[in-house]
Parts: structure tokens; C-alpha cells; sequence
């Protein structure tokens, strides 16, 4: 019981979240299409779009920061005819499961993204961060992240280990 409020401690202190579109698209299609990941990494540092430093294993030091880099394609935004403008509506969840699967933390809307542009960008790129406090428990842990297209009514999941060390 006292590690699991441990982690209801350690993941409610989420880090700030930045969101932004990337680049416009490119001019080849790309071949996969849909409401999709474009890449999501585990990251030891992030310094803009694209710019990070993959930790491939997702294990981090206890005492450190541990991010999540996340691209996102596929997504529908809205016309708007009298602001002439695009409406795109993102949002995401996150939780984090012990070994068994018992559910230790969950948030919803960690990114609200609402966003009007009167182009529609191809991707936008999130990511996210926690500060892994020195005493937390040394083991393996799930964590899920959920991504909702509001727009589209389109849902994306994706759950990754995490090791603390």
C-alpha cells in the first residue's frame, strides 16, 4: 500500500507538456494513413521537434527525468468558414501499471491541445515528463499512454515499459 501511494505521489507531479505542430507536409505521401503514431520514444533529453535523446530501453536512474517524445499523423481537423481556419482538437491520457497489471496512477487530459491554423499541419509532436524522485521503488512498471482525436473520434494506445533503477 505505501508504494502505491509512493506512485500516486511520484506521476501526480507530471511535468509541464509541450505541444506543437511540426513541419508542413512533405511532398510524398506517406503510405500508412489514419489516426497513427508516428514515433513515440522513450527520451532521456528532448530539445525541440525531432531533437532527442533516445533512451531505447526506457530504464532511468531513480532521481532523474524521464520523458516521453511523441509524433502524431492521421489526425482530422475541422474547416471553420467564418474564422477560416482549421480546428484541431487533441488530447491525452496517461497511466501507469504495476508488474500485475494493478492500475497505480492514471490522469486524463495531461495535453489539451486545441489549436486554430489556417493550414493543417502533418504531424504534431508532444512530449511529456516526470521527475523520478530518489526513494521510489526499483522495478518494472507499464505505462500507457492514450491519445483522443476529438475531431475525429479516433483513439490511439500505446503501452511501454518503464524501468526505474
Amino acid at each position: 500500500m505505501k508504494y502505491l501511494l509512493l506512485l500516486i505521489v511520484l506521476f501526480s507531479a507530471l511535468g509541464p507538456v509541450l505541444a506543437c505542430a511540426a513541419d508542413p507536409a512533405p511532398n510524398n505521401l506517406e503510405e500508412d494513413t489514419g489516426f497513427r503514431f508516428l514515433e513515440i520514444e522513450w527520451a532521456d533529453e528532448i530539445t525541440g521537434y525531432g531533437d532527442y535523446v533516445v533512451n531505447k530501453a526506457g530504464v532511468f536512474q531513480r532521481g532523474t527525468r524521464a520523458y516521453v517524445y511523441m509524433e502524431i499523423g492521421g489526425y482530422e481537423s475541422l474547416w471553420d468558414e467564418e474564422k477560416r481556419q482549421y480546428y484541431t482538437d487533441v488530447s491525452i491520457d496517461v497511466a501507469l501499471r504495476s508488474q500485475g497489471g494493478l492500475r497505480l496512477f492514471a490522469q486524463e487530459n495531461v495535453v489539451d491541445y486545441v489549436h486554430w491554423d489556417p493550414h493543417v499541419p502533418a504531424s504534431l509532436w508532444f512530449y511529456i515528463w516526470v521527475d523520478i524522485p530518489g526513494w521510489i521503488p526499483r522495478t518494472t512498471y507499464t505505462a500507457q499512454v492514450t491519445i483522443h482525436d476529438r475531431v475525429g473520434e479516433q483513439t490511439l494506445e500505446k503501452a511501454q515499459e518503464l524501468s526505474v533503477q
